[in-house]
């Protein structure tokens, strides 16, 4: 099963598993284990599979009350399966733990955020000052400030936590780090008001700090494109490739740039095909690999990997890729609905505005 799992078959050593769960005799860690391996097998497309996972995990924690992470890995899998209460009464008792709290704030804020409460929502991520969703919850706050006070005051917000970290300690590597993941905070905000050249310059203000983030690095690749420089876009991306042969993101971008502006799709294939391997799931890469057979006049595989990009994200853009291939498919009856509809969610959508005015009308 561990072998299994290593090679990325985790579907196959979730099922060797299986048969020995309902066994007395099986250590509670094999069935954490089995439990992992259900989350990691993208689990999202089966219903059975999450109530399944829920279960075993309930029963541990009820077992061993004073395990966090059995709890934390609760609080998760609940969130995923958006049933919230039961998400906050699990982060509520993950409070308990002190080394903890972080954590459970996080969720308690995720959880409220859920329910449309946004101001509760950023008061809980306000609060979280340490563990592993640390920086999730920074990159929250911003977003949420800006919802409800302005951009003025989210950006006043990443100024004081830059500002914190100033002084004679800000010359070490970790301060460095933290201060550059501000600044690209607030690039990603400025990116949001469609503001790419105040953008960028806070972009290179953040890699002249961390110069081998990743993160940062791709964030302004993108912004990079977004301007129109293409050129500038490939070669960051390469960087990240090169020192990441399997950053899936980053090989997907990489991919997608070459589908959208350049006639390389051999190499652009070779690219997305392997992202798809790595993530076979991600809605992002099935609409680039539905973009890519478009381009290529495969209109039968681009229609079933779009279909399933949109099936995990049902965004603007991934809608206007499928309307179109349905468009030229001639089913134009579902491309119609499906525009009529996103654009009662989306209406200032320049990706549905644009599929509209190439002939696909809203009934």
């Amino acid at each position: 099963s561990k072998a299994l799992n290593k090679l990325g078959r985790t579907t196959q050593a979730a099922a060797i598993l299986k048969p020995f769960i309902s066994k007395k005799k099986t250590s509670d860690s094999l069935r954490f284990e089995y439990v992992r391996f259900l989350i990691i097998s993208g689990m999202h497309e089966d219903k059975g599979q999450k109530k399944e996972a829920a279960s075993i995990l309930r029963k541990l924690v009820k077992k061993h009350p004073d395990n966090k992470d059995l709890t934390k890995a609760l609080v998760a899998l609940y969130l995923e399966m958006k049933k919230w209460t039961e998400a906050e009464s699990y982060a509520q008792q993950l409070m308990r733990f002190k080394a903890y709290q972080g954590d459970a704030y996080y969720f308690l804020g995720e959880v409220r955020q859920a329910r449309g409460e946004n101001v509760k929502a950023l008061q809980a991520y306000l609060k979280v000052s340490s563990g592993d969703l640390l920086d999730k919850a920074r990159e929250k706050i911003p977003v949420l400030l800006k919802q409800q006070q302005g951009m003025a005051a989210a950006r006043l917000w990443l100024h004081q936590q830059r500002l914190a970290l100033s002084g004679a300690a800000s010359e070490k590597k970790p301060k460095k780090n933290q201060k550059a993941k501000f600044y690209k905070l607030e690039g990603d905000l400025l990116i949001s008001d469609n503001n790419i050249d105040s953008a960028m310059d806070f972009y290179q203000r953040a890699l002249s700090l961390s110069p081998d983030s990743q993160s940062i690095r791709y964030s302004r690749a993108l912004a990079y494109e977004r301007q129109g420089r293409i050129r500038q876009a490939e070669n960051d991306l390469i960087k990240i490739v090169k020192r990441d042969k399997n950053n899936s993101l980053a090989l997907n971008a990489l991919g997608y740039l070459l589908v959208v502006h350049t006639n390389r799709l051999d190499e652009a294939s070779q690219l997305i095909n392997r992202a798809h391997q790595l993530s076979p799931d991600n809605a992002a890469i099935n609409d680039s690999l539905g973009w890519l057979h478009y381009r290529r006049g495969d209109m039968e595989d681009a229609e079933r990997y779009l279909r399933k990009s949109f099936q995990l994200m049902k965004q603007p853009q991934v809608a206007s890729h499928l309307i179109e291939v349905l468009q030229k498919s001639g089913q134009t009856q579902e491309a119609n609905l499906i525009l009529e509809q996103m654009l009662q969610q989306y209406p200032d959508s320049h990706y549905l505005k644009r599929i509209s005015s190439q002939g696909v009308s809203v009934n």
